[in-house]
Formats: structure tokens, C-alpha cells, sequence
């Protein structure tokens, strides 16, 4: 939402006029819309990812004043969302499609100095749907595509979608737009290298998507090596043999922990030095006490 200005949307604009997230929005579209430009000259496909629903106060305030309640399961909130994606794709129609994250969320992933904030909110079957409803329309509509990820946190009668089969067909079964691509991380949970392989995946009439990740944080985001590739290789064999539906894979080549908590190489480097004086530290008391 920090690239949309929200006043083409019905029921009047957002923002009063002047209002800076106005302003915000045109100088960020300003900003990457160069660089959009160019990778879809390259064929590259470009995602706008977010968390949903993500606010900030005086959206949360329009949605109360215009709706009556904050209600997830109502088809006229996601409304707003896509009339906002609509305006945005019209300013940069070099992108994609967006990619939408329900089931992990709240402040703890603001930015300082900001007032855009995401909550946990959409907890049921029922919000689920209205939200990919009103999403893949939009998404059809504008030759564009939405990619849904399962993954979640355990909040809500949803927080089990990700390694449920019974949940993943309540929320999403009849949900077949062709927009659609729903994104599952391979294991059933997350990204330890010890727990079965995701069912999930194994199901399903929608396009699929299958996550990995390159550096995982239990493994200090690379400094202590475990080569996955053989791991990886089976699992994607396995899966295409259940599920013809599955397209392709997602690999974080770097993200772990809350999206962008830090320079990530950063992290990698500090756990190599920490293992490096660990080392240091054993020899010398090695040295002082063989024993």
C-alpha cells in the first residue's frame, strides 16, 4: 500500500488532499518505476509482496467509517484493496502481479518512522475467500496473476492451511481462476530439514509453487554448511509425480526470520567470525590444558 494513493477507490479517497502517504506513494512510484521498466524490458516478471491486510490508521479509520466494522470476511474491503492495485497498475503497468502472505504479519515488521502496519486478521475459511475472490477478478481482469502463500503462523481457523490437507481444501477448494498460483513451502512446517515432505502439495486444482531456502537461520543463514541439493532434487521429483499442477519453485536466496530484519550477508559473515573465534577460543584452552 506504500505505492498507492487510494483516491480513485469507490466511497471517496483515502487521503485528504496533501495528505504525505499521497505524496509517498507518487515519489516511490517515481523512484522503482525506472527500474520496473527495465526488467520487463529483460522478460523478467515483477511481484509486489505484501502482507494482508496491511493499514495504516487513517485506512483502518476509512474502513470503519465507510463499512461500519473492520470485517475481513466482507467482500467490500478487498474491494478497496483491488481499486487501489488497479490505480497502481495503471501508473506502472510493467508489473506483474502481487503476491499476498496472510498467516504471519503485525508491527513487529513496521518500519520505523512509518505508520504501515500489518495485522493478522484474516482468520477464516470465509475472509480467505473473499479476499482471492476479490483478488484473481481483479487479477483476471487485468491480465495479471496473484500468487497466494499457505504459510502460517497457526492463528485463526486458517493457521493449519499450511500442512493441512482438510484446511488447504476448506479455504481453497472451487477456487480455480487461472490467475491464481498458491506458493507452499516443501516441508510440512517450516524450513527444517528434518520434518516429512508437505503433503499440501500433493493436492489441489490451482497452479502450484513450491518454496525453498538457501540459507536457513537454525543452520546461522549458511555458516554452518548442509548442501540440501540431493534433499531439494527428491522432494521436486516426488511432488511432480503427485501434482502436475506444480509450475516451478520459489528459492530465498537470502530471506529467513522477518522480511528484511537486517543486512542478511551481514548475518552470514557475523556467523562465520563468531564460529572462527569460537575455534580460536577451544585451541587456546587446548593448548593451555591438553586434558
Amino acid at each position: 500500500i506504500e505505492f498507492a494513493t487510494f483516491d480513485e477507490v469507490e466511497g471517496g479517497p483515502v487521503y485528504p488532499a496533501g495528505d504525505p502517504h499521497i505524496e509517498r506513494a507518487i515519489a516511490l512510484r517515481d523512484a522503482f518505476g525506472p527500474f520496473w521498466d527495465r526488467a520487463a524490458q529483460l522478460g523478467v516478471k515483477i511481484f509486489l509482496r505484501t502482507d494482508m491486510p496491511t493499514l495504516t490508521p487513517a485506512l483502518r479509520d476509512w474502513f470503519t467509517d465507510r463499512l461500519g466494522a473492520f470485517d475481513t470476511e466482507d467482500p467490500r474491503l478487498w474491494q478497496t484493496y483491488t481499486e487501489a492495485l488497479d490505480e497502481l497498475y495503471a501508473a506502472e503497468p510493467a508489473l506483474s502481479g502481487i503476491l499476498i502472505r496472510i498467516g504471519e504479519g503485525g508491527e513487529i515488521y513496521a518500519e520505523p518512522g512509518w505508520d504501515y502496519y500489518s495485522s493478522i486478521d484474516v482468520r477464516t475459511p470465509a475472509a480467505v475467500r473473499a479476499l482471492l475472490d476479490a483478488y484473481t477478478g481483479q487479477a483476471e481482469a487485468s491480465d495479471r496473476e496473484v500468487i497466494f502463500r499457505t504459510w502460517s503462523v497457526g492463528i485463526g481457523d486458517v493457521g493449519d492451511m499450511h500442512t493441512s490437507q482438510e484446511s488447504y481444501r476448506a479455504v481453497l477448494d472451487g477456487i480455480d481462476s487461472p490467475a491464481l498460483i498458491v506458493s507452499t513451502k516443501y516441508t510440512l512446517g517450516d524450513y527444517y530439514s528434518w520434518l516429512p515432505l508437505n503433503d499440501t502439495l500433493e493436492i489441489g486444482e490451482q497452479r502450484r509453487s513450491v518454496e525453498f531456502q538457501s540459507k536457513r537461520e537454525f543452520e546461522s543463514l549458511g555458516a554452518f554448511p548442509n548442501d540440501l541439493g540431493p534433499e531439494f532434487q527428491w522432494a521436486m521429483q516426488t511432488l511432480l509425480a503427485a501434482n502436475p499442477r506444480i509450475e516451478g519453485v520459489w528459492t530465498w536466496t537470502q530471506d529467513g526470520g522477518p522480511w528484511r530484519a537486517g543486512p542478511m550477508i551481514l548475518y552470514l559473515k557475523t556467523g562465520f567470525w563468531q564460529l572462527s573465534e569460537l575455534n580460536t577460543r577451544v585451541a587456546a584452552a587446548i593448548a593451555r590444558d591438553p586434558a
